[in-house]
């Protein structure tokens, strides 16, 4: 009797948990793309979209995937480390506050600056980096690992006087704890660069436009200058080779450099390539492969992959470049060699024999028969394999820049004919008229929606061929476009005229006077320089145009930068609608007469702006983005237009902008979707590891598409419920919400024999549950305990640790000591809390903790060394 009230009592407490009132019912389907997506827009049920894919799918539920490199298998991955619900590839993350995986929130101490994301895509729990106030990581991206420790760089500031302090610092490769730090100076431009052949490489800035290459020798914590690089302006690659780039007679070319010895490789030949995209290198095996744009050796045009010796920078002569690598619509990602072959992740162009990834003989370039059925974003490395945050794609077809799907996702047989020449940045959609405007690097044209679909030959707007149009507004008359260029004129028009970031033209053809005088491109640091468009969104308003972004007119340098601006919709010049608006906002929307907007008022807030002033509509817990739809706004949750209040619906429209991984969320595109409850889960299985027991299972078939009448499919879950009981078959004793439509479930129970099964659940109601699965959880003894550290303080000795937030509760502590690594030929000694200190004579000790309770004691954990002076 009293194990089953201790299990009531566990379950109902987990119970009480609220639902999450901001997870959409309806990832009901997902659109797959071999590259990235940028606008979307909705007419009817009917979803136009544009980017720079050239093959698009219906997909499924997304996950985190982890591919061997030497198989090349894949294997699907659960509990992956999150942040805001975002996956995190690792292997290092920095600022790691509201991190999670599947064993819960991951709770650090506020000074922790630095956590690692392990093999199986977990956080590693022993691991983190704790700085003091005022110090701040560099860059997790710039951690490096060599034999047992972990190196990166840190800032120290002070404001005033403008001191910028910079260190190398040294962390146990296990705990994090720092183990050492190195004074760099003031203001030094010393960098990480990477870890090669046993040694810490560093870049030096020493002017503007160049560094020095060097050593870091963590024995004498001192840097080895050895090659200055007075024209360098960016380190490539750190590998066999050590690859640089740097401006030269107009031109970009790449050197390369001996790791052993930094040595410049005299045969490596005069190596140039375009300045963008930036090149992609890969090294392994003795050899060196480079992608690039309109590639030279010795001045000698070269395919799309180059592979080269990598001791003496000859090309290889038995490698022959697949011929449909060589399409100029190919970008790749990421290269990466494994053993005898080469893995190549990209975009490539329609046509091409592979979506997204490709194996090549290494030696050959011949294709190997490997193949990936997924679409996403290209791979991190990570603990020698590579490690993805993908969707299943289905139905994949060729759609090049443009591309329309219905309700259901099933991609439309719409297609623009002839396709655009590059990536399509910007669309908008003329309903009443049927035509979609789509914008692209020099050009806007205008399509019929319509089966089959033509282009308007006659209307258009162009740029100069340097520039690109980012965004996209239309009014009953014009169209408006900003973005980065300096001139326009009408399609067919003799010259060019000035027209600085910013230019209209009428639905009836013809350039208008509009002009703003905008600054088109903004540049964001850090590495490398990235150039964006300054006016992320334009929205006609109240009879004006807004202009949201970070606003620069040229009429005014000197004034600063605004989030938003109203600028005259005839002439462009400014429109006093608004005040001048600095502070940080992250969407807008037209409104009547007005504008909403989501803004830092300071505290997040939507608020509507119109002729009277400004006024907050509601506040809000962060700063979001927005969407209005069908009378709702749609900001953290759905809301009524009018008074900002939440409505009983859940988040369930979005509108998928600037997206860059491929993988898209289209959900409630749609007025049709079947009101009833999920379908049953399926494949219930359970696991249990010490007091953890963890579920998993699948979704009902159907749940993918409920777009589609029951019979076949339910709804699809926003949640799940645990169902719990104490006999095979018998009455739920407790239900358990996991708040969450992710299909693997962890909890801590209580010792004995439940039976569960799991039932999804969303607006509609808890569907039928799935099949039961018993499992029988034994007392054991406690985990061994984690981030063992240890201080000393002339001869007083602190030692202490934590306790791993999972398994069985420890009752006490036994510390060991001894005179070599295992031992514990000093002593065990008994330990009440989580922490151990006493004056202790000179010498080293070996130190190990163990947890104990009634069952009996954990395996040690981590061994600390101390030293006594």
């Amino acid at each position: 009797m009293k194990r089953r009230l201790l299990t009531l009592s566990v379950l109902v407490l987990l119970a009480a948990w609220p639902l999450r009132a901001d997870v959409a019912p309806f990832p009901s389907w997902r659109l797959a793309a071999n590259g990235t997506i940028t606008r979307a827009v909705q007419a009817g049920s009917t979803v136009y979209f544009g980017g720079s894919f050239t093959k698009v799918g219906r997909g499924l539920q997304a996950f985190a995937l982890r591919l061997d490199p030497a198989t090349l298998s894949p294997s699907s991955l659960a509990g992956c480390a999150r942040r805001n619900g975002e996956l995190l590839a690792g292997p290092y993350v920095d600022y790691p506050s509201g991190l999670t995986d599947g064993d819960g929130p991951f709770v650090l101490p506020a000074t922790a600056m630095l956590t690692r994301v392990g093999a199986d895509c977990r956080l590693d729990r022993r691991f983190h980096v704790d700085l003091p106030p005022g110090v701040s990581i560099a860059d997790a991206d710039e951690v490096v690992e060599l034999g047992a420790r972990v190196y990166f760089n840190a800032y120290v500031s002070s404001y005033p006087p403008s001191r910028f302090d910079v260190y190398v610092v040294e962390g146990d490769g296990v705990t994090g704890a720092i183990t050492n730090a190195w004074y760099m100076g003031e203001g030094s431009g010393m960098r990480i660069a990477g870890v090669a052949g046993g040694r810490i490489f560093v870049k030096d800035f020493i002017t503007a436009g160049g560094f020095t290459l060097s050593w870091f020798d963590p024995i004498l914590g001192q840097v080895q200058r050895v090659r200055p690089l007075p024209d360098e302006w960016s380190l490539e690659h750190v590998g066999e080779v050590i690859v640089t780039r740097r401006y030269e007679n107009g031109r970009v070319r790449l050197s390369a450099f001996s790791a052993a010895t930094l040595d410049p490789l005299q045969q490596w030949p005069a190596v140039y390539e375009d300045t963008t995209p930036l090149p992609v290198i890969a090294s392994g095996g003795g050899r060196l492969f480079l992608t690039g744009s309109n590639v030279t050796i010795d001045g000698v045009a070269a395919p799309g992959l180059v592979a080269f010796d990598a001791t003496s920078g000859a090309r290889l002569g038995g490698f022959s470049t697949p011929s449909w690598l060589n399409d100029p619509g190919n970008q790749v990602w990421r290269m990466a060699t494994s053993g005898s072959r080469l893995l190549v992740f990209g975009d490539f162009a329609s046509g091409a024999p592979r979506d997204q990834a490709a194996a090549l003989d290494a030696a050959t370039g011949a294709l190997d028969p490997w193949t990936w059925p997924y679409a996403g974003a290209p791979p991190t490395p990570l603990a020698g394999q590579l490690y993805f945050s993908q969707i299943t794609a289905a139905d994949r077809v060729p759609r090049q820049y443009l591309a329309a799907v219905d309700a259901s996702g099933a991609v439309l047989p719409w297609s623009v004919t002839p396709a655009p020449p590059s990536a399509v940045t910007a669309i908008a959609l003329d309903p009443a008229t049927g035509w979609l405007y789509a914008a692209w690097r020099g050009a806007v044209r205008r399509f019929a929606v319509g089966n089959p679909s033509a282009e308007d030959a006659a209307w258009g707007l162009d740029v100069d061929a340097a520039g690109t149009p980012y965004a996209l507004a239309l009014t009953p008359n014009t169209l408006y476009a900003t973005g980065d260029f300096v001139s326009a004129r009408d399609r067919g028009a003799a010259t060019l005229v000035a027209r600085e970031g910013g230019a209209a033209v009428t639905t009836g053809g013809g350039l208008t006077a509009w002009r703003p005088m905008l600054v088109g491109s903004c540049l964001y640091i850090p590495r490398p320089p990235v150039y964006r468009p300054c006016i992320s969104d334009i929205v006609p308003a109240a009879g004006r145009i807004v202009l949201h972004g970070r606003v620069i007119r040229l009429q005014a340098p000197s004034e600063p930068a605004r989030s938003l601006m109203a600028v005259d919709a005839a002439t462009g010049a400014l429109d006093g609608f608004l005040p001048p608006v600095t502070t940080a906002v992250t969407g807008v929307a037209p409104d009547g007469a007005g504008l909403l907007a989501v803004a830092a008022t300071p505290a997040p807030a939507l608020v509507r702006v119109d002729a009277s002033g400004a006024a907050i509509v509601t506040g809000l817990p962060t700063l979001t983005g927005l969407a209005v739809h069908s009378g709702r706004v749609y900001v953290d949750v759905e809301r009524d237009l009018a008074s900002g209040v939440p409505t009983s619906n859940p988040k369930t429209w979005s509108d998928p902008v600037g997206l860059s991984d491929g993988v898209v969320d289209i959900t409630d595109w749609h007025g049709d979707i079947a009101p009833i409850a999920p379908r049953a889960p399926t494949s219930l299985s359970a696991s249990v590891r010490g007091s953890r027991v963890t579920l998993q299972w699948s979704p009902a078939p159907g749940d993918f598409a409920p777009f589609a009448p029951a019979p076949p499919g339910g709804t699809a879950a926003m949640s799940h419920v645990i169902l719990a009981s104490l006999t095979p078959g018998g009455p739920p004793v407790a239900t358990v919400d996991t708040n969450s439509p992710d299909t693997t479930w962890s909890i801590d129970a209580p010792a004995g024999t439940f039976w569960l099964r799991v039932a999804g659940r969303n607006q509609f109601g808890t569907g039928a549950p799935s099949g039961e699965v018993a499992v029988q959880v034994i007392p054991g003894p406690p985990e061994r305990p984690s981030d063992t550290r240890a201080v000393v303080s002339g001869g007083v000795v602190r030692i202490e640790w934590q306790a791993l937030p999972r398994g069985w509760p420890a009752t006490g502590y036994l510390l060991d000591a001894g005179t070599a690594p295992g031992l514990s030929n000093l002593g065990t000694l008994p330990v009440s809390g989580m922490s151990f200190q006493a004056a202790v004579p000179s010498g080293r000790y070996y130190v190990r903790v163990r947890a104990v309770n009634a069952t009996g004691a954990s395996l040690p954990g981590d061994e600390v060394v101390v030293d006594v002076p």
